[in-house]
């Protein structure tokens, strides 16, 4: 897996649900991405989750994103079925999630993340990573 320094961008795309992906050595290359004030782009928020900086604070605490509400969830009847909702986890750990109205197309950019909040956001946020790229 290369190193944070070997690459401009990271895109994620829909992580596991409900688990975030906790592999360390996918958290080692984000905690160097945001070092070295590269762009993050992600569409996966529980990706996120993983990204807890060596002193134990999250990496992306006061961050603007947005995310899969708690609302579509809902809508899509899977909230009663989750054991967490992705939007309370984000909240939790400190990022301040914006949200659009539901499975319409939503984007935040807050430094160098991009977030998407579901799939229709995926052409708007591929927009915002080609305007990173310039």
């Amino acid at each position: 897996m290369p190193s944070g320094s070997t690459f401009d961008h990271a895109v994620r795309t829909a992580a596991p649900r409900r688990g975030g992906d906790h592999a360390p050595e996918k958290q080692a290359i984000t905690r160097r991405v945001i070092a070295s004030r590269k762009s993050v782009v992600c569409h996966g928020p529980a990706a996120l989750l993983a990204a807890v900086a060596e002193d134990g604070s999250h990496a992306y605490a006061g961050y603007r994103i947005t995310a899969f509400t708690n609302e579509e969830e809902q809508m899509a009847g899977n909230a009663d079925k989750a054991k967490w909702l992705l939007q309370d986890r984000l909240t939790e750990a400190g990022l301040t999630v914006r949200v659009g109205e539901p499975f319409a197309p939503h984007v935040e950019v807050d430094r160098n993340l991009v977030t998407g909040q579901n799939p229709a956001s995926s052409g708007p946020l591929a927009d915002e990573l080609l305007k990173k790229l310039g």
